[in-house]
């Protein structure tokens, strides 16, 4: 009798194994050699960006440090300078986000690159940054609100990419901390650019007032959004971080506004996290919602 040869049936069990695609996502849980490849392009990224703030905070750069730029023209909206140090846990925070985009297996590649899309959209961020260093340094401040603005859309795009990929915290919230931090960032920015040009010592009291505190406004009501909408209360804290340091700037400059940015504070954290939903009655959620 002669036995059938069964070398070239396809059975269920090896069609599904022949059908599993070779490229991009995880193969049996190990990592693929492009993964490895895409680890080293975003930490030489990571690092680059940290070495050129660095350069430049030391001074190293057009012969200025960042604040002595930014101390050129009076603008009030403008943290005290303890607040930036919000950067060295935005940094510590994004190398614990690439840290967990490299170790997931499952990520799929961008094309034929060794990349992930996200990847590629953070090499794009850290080279942003590092350029609106440049520009800022350099004083082309049109440029510099061109790049800062442009930097703050790549990183809240990453940031809602990775909410779509999330499996914990840290997948989204090293990138609002450093999105919201941004925000604050522009508009200083803008505003600097603006009181350079129009009102560089920073004497009329009645402009920089009303559009520091309508501006911080506009930043709570977006706070609150993203804490209710979003389920996102990072950009709050931030935004809170940031006001009480712009009153600790004006202290000097004026008491009383900087009190009342201090309160304005205290009254933003308890519209922003207070838990509306259980202190309102149901029929007043059903309207809201």
């Amino acid at each position: 009798m002669t036995t059938p040869d069964n070398s070239n049936t396809t059975t269920p069990a090896n069609a599904g194994v022949s059908a599993k695609p070779s490229g991009s996502g995880s193969n049996d849980g190990a990592a693929q050699p492009w993964m490895h490849t895409e680890a080293i392009i975003l930490w030489a990224s990571w690092a680059a960006m940290l070495v050129f703030n660095a350069f430049a905070e030391l001074g190293k750069l057009g012969g200025v440090t960042t604040e002595e730029v930014s101390n050129e023209a009076t603008t009030w909206f403008m943290p005290a300078g303890y607040a930036f140090t919000i950067w060295v846990v935005i940094y510590i925070a994004l190398a614990l986000w690439v840290v967990i985009l490299s170790r997931d297996k499952d990520r799929e590649r961008l094309g034929p690159l060794p990349i992930t899309t996200r990847g590629a959209l953070f090499v794009v961020t850290c080279a942003l940054n590092i350029a609106w260093l440049a520009v800022w340094h350099s004083r082309q401040l049109l440029a510099s609100i061109i790049l800062i603005a442009l930097l703050l859309i790549a990183v809240w795009t990453l940031c809602a990419m990775s909410r779509g990929q999330e499996h914990n915290l840290l997948d989204w919230v090293p990138l609002s901390l450093y999105g919201s931090w941004l925000a604050v960032a522009t508009i200083a920015n803008i505003m600097h650019v603006v009181s350079r040009y129009f009102d560089p010592k920073g004497s009329n009291i009645i402009v920089q007032s009303i559009s520091t505190l309508a501006l911080l406004v506009l930043l709570v009501a977006i706070s609150v959004f993203m804490n209710a909408r979003m389920h996102d209360w990072v950009c709050g804290v931030v935004v809170i971080w940031s006001t009480v340091a712009i009153g600790v700037h004006l202290m000097d400059t004026s008491r009383f506004f900087a009190v009342v940015l201090i309160v304005f504070a205290t009254l933003s954290a308890i519209v922003i996290y207070l838990p509306w939903r259980r202190l309102l009655p149901q029929q007043q959620q059903d309207q809201a919602a």
